[in-house]
């Protein structure tokens, strides 16, 4: 009944000028000391309304009106009037808005607000009266207005209440009440094939669901999982999709299992058309069965614009193209040398090819026929080449070096100047100035002391050679020459890089003599040494009375005194300690063994006896003597018997001086 009487107070004033309502003032009410929602604005006409308010409560707005009651747009601002009794706000007038200035004696519906507005006949109102729209605010005031007048009209239900939250049921933390996707949705689930919990229905199902929310959302997959499901792993071939670059690779498989998908765009009639992954996607489904479609879900969004000539006029315009692709042709002359040039179709192509970084050879065809005499120079190296001159008046002028001795020569520039001279007569230097400046160099060995030394070069090339000997144990070295070359030749390897050898050619021949002993079996031979001095000397046994002695060396040590003089013993430590074994008869029996050695030291066994072995004998062999020659043949393993005594090597029989035999 407020609400009411406000909009009865307003039309009192109607015919009183100008004049403006006064908002009423909004009645606070009583302070509010339990927790309230949040308020927003969720009038749809406000300039603050707030579309995704949701559940938040209905609050203060800001509306704009018009605020003369002349005008029929003021019943708008009694409708806002009606809201901000209820939720509070304000209204900022607004002149811009009253349009419609009211007739007193007209029957007509003169509320804006109404679907019969200007009509001869009663105000009739539409609006949405479905509380879950943001629109039943507005629906609301109306009826307060207006009453049986306003009915409901679903058209007019346009902003549903916000309540934003996970929409998925598959979803772990699915909200019931949400009616607006937000993006927060998580799962519970298995993504790793390599799980036994991963081939389970359920899983299968919350996979396929977060896999088509990640796609929905754009968001990525792996940052959708609330709680890793995976607890039991498999103990067999791991199947899975092998190709890096798909939707569901897995870098565990060990198994592709034909269950490769990608996300791509396969239709060429779109800018995200991928040619290489359409082949690498249509060998997979050669490979495994099926088709593409069964591999790929589509990312195809932007239509290929139509390419082609948009500008009307040239020779190709395509009427249907909706991009410019710079094909565009004209048939024009673009040569003002020529009497067919136009000026201002010149300059359109020429705008046209710099537009798209075209060329006048793709871009137009020629069609210059006839020339326009233009005098000048037309030779294009010379300095004032007149492009523009269709016809040489011998004006060229050079600016060149035709001195093959200088670095700036062109024999290209002299070849086109001598041949410029000879059409248009005068003598050759009449048509160039001079630009020599820098002699050309004359490479060569530019060291005097070098084999191949030039005079006449200006700049070392790095060709220097040498002939030295410059290894100090050679005769062929020289104590003053020879290290004066070494230093040239190492200087010149830093400023030329190689190595002495790169350079020198060593006349190195003849080593020196090194002095020495040079019998390798001395004791003190010098590998080094090149001449024998005599100063060998030999550690051994040279004295036959020993048994340590060396026949071999005695002879060697021998011959080397020959060489180089003196005796054997000037050359040799001896090593002489044990003499040497003596063989022959020990045994010395006077009168009886024949053949007795006083300096024999080891018997033979070679004793020989005379004497009787009859008894009655001056001679008769005495018992010792008998047991003695019996023992010497015994020791020495001769054999004998008593009557082959006669015949016995070692023996000889003679009794009173008669051989027995």
């Amino acid at each position: 009944m407020k609400l009411l009487s406000l909009l009865t107070l307003s039309f009192l004033f109607i015919g009183c000028g100008n004049s403006h309502i006064s908002d009423p003032e909004v009645d606070p009410g009583p302070i509010v000391t339990t927790p309230v929602l949040e308020k927003a604005c969720v009038h749809p006409a406000a300039e603050d309304f707030d579309a995704t308010a949701g559940a938040k409560e209905a609050g203060e707005c800001t509306f704009r009106a018009c605020g003369n009651v002349i005008f029929a747009e003021h019943a708008v601002r009694n409708s806002y009037l009606a809201y901000i009794q209820l939720y509070g706000g304000k209204i900022i007038d607004d002149p811009s808005l009253c349009v419609s200035q009211l007739d007193d004696y007209s029957n007509k519906c003169t509320n804006p607000l109404a679907y019969n507005f200007q009509l001869e006949e009663s105000c009739k109102y539409k609006a949405c009266s479905d509380e879950e729209y943001l629109d039943h605010y507005e629906y609301e005031v109306l009826v307060s207005l207006y009453g049986v007048a306003v009915e409901h009209d679903q058209s007019k239900c346009v902003h549903k209440k916000y309540y934003p939250g996970c929409t998925d049921e598959k979803a772990s933390n699915f909200a019931a009440t949400a009616n607006t996707e937000n993006g927060s949705c998580k799962y519970k689930v298995c993504i790793d094939p390599n799980f036994v919990e991963y081939d389970s229905a359920e899983n299968q199902e919350i996979l396929a669901a977060m896999n088509a929310y990640a796609i929905a959302n754009d968001l990525s997959g792996i940052n959708l999982i609330s709680e890793n499901t995976c607890k039991t792993e498999k103990e067999y071939d791991v199947p899975g999709c092998m190709i890096e670059g798909t939707t569901n690779y897995n870098a565990d498989a060990t198994v592709d299992d034909k269950s490769c998908r990608w996300y791509a765009c396969l239709n060429s009639g779109y800018e995200e058309y991928d040619a290489d992954l359409l082949q690498v996607i249509q060998e997979y489904a050669n490979t495994n069965g099926g088709t593409i479609a069964d591999y790929h879900t589509s990312r195809c969004e932007t239509e290929n614009p139509v390419y082609g000539c948009t500008k009307e006029g040239a020779d190709n315009y395509s009427a249907s193209a909706t991009l410019d692709d710079g094909s565009c042709s004209w048939s024009a002359c673009l040569n003002q040398l020529y009497k067919e040039y136009d000026q201002s179709l010149a300059e359109l192509i020429q705008a046209y090819i710099e537009e798209h970084d075209g060329s006048e050879e793709n871009n137009h065809s020629n069609t210059c026929k006839e020339l326009k005499d233009i005098y000048g120079c037309t030779s294009p190296s010379a300095m004032n080449n007149d492009p523009d001159a269709t016809a040489d008046n011998g004006s060229c002028q050079w600016s060149a070096c035709l001195d093959p001795l200088y670095e700036e020569f062109s024999a290209e520039l002299e070849v086109a100047i001598t041949s410029y001279a000879s059409v248009h007569g005068e003598d050759i230097e009449s048509y160039f100035s001079n630009s020599c400046s820098v002699l050309k160099p004359v490479y060569g060995c530019m060291e005097s002391s070098a084999e191949n030394t030039d005079p006449l070069a200006t700049r070392d090339d790095g060709s220097c050679r040498w002939k030295k000997c410059l290894s100090e144990g050679y005769q062929e070295y020289d104590s003053v020459m020879s290290p004066i070359v070494q230093g040239i030749i190492d200087a010149y390897i830093l400023a030329h890089g190689g190595d002495v050898n790169t350079y020198n050619t060593s006349t190195c021949t003849v080593p020196n003599a090194v002095e020495g002993c040079t019998q390798p079996s001395a004791d003190n031979t010098d590998p080094n040494a090149t001449h024998d001095n005599g100063t060998c000397i030999w550690t051994g046994c040279i004295d036959s009375g020993f048994q340590e002695y060396d026949s071999n060396l005695e002879i060697f040590i021998n011959g080397y005194v020959a060489i180089h003089g003196g005796v054997a013993s000037d050359y040799h430590t001896s090593t002489c300690s044990t003499p040497a074994n003596t063989y022959g008869c020990t045994v010395n029996l006077p009168g009886v063994t024949t053949n007795y050695n006083p300096n024999a030291t080891n018997d033979d066994g070679s004793c020989h006896f005379e004497t009787c072995c009859t008894q009655g004998f001056s001679n008769t062999a005495t018992p010792a003597e008998a047991n003695a020659i019996k023992t010497y043949l015994l020791d020495h393993g001769i054999t004998f018997t008593r009557d082959d005594l006669a015949q016995h090597p070692n023996l000889t029989i003679i009794c009173e001086g008669v051989p027995y035999n």
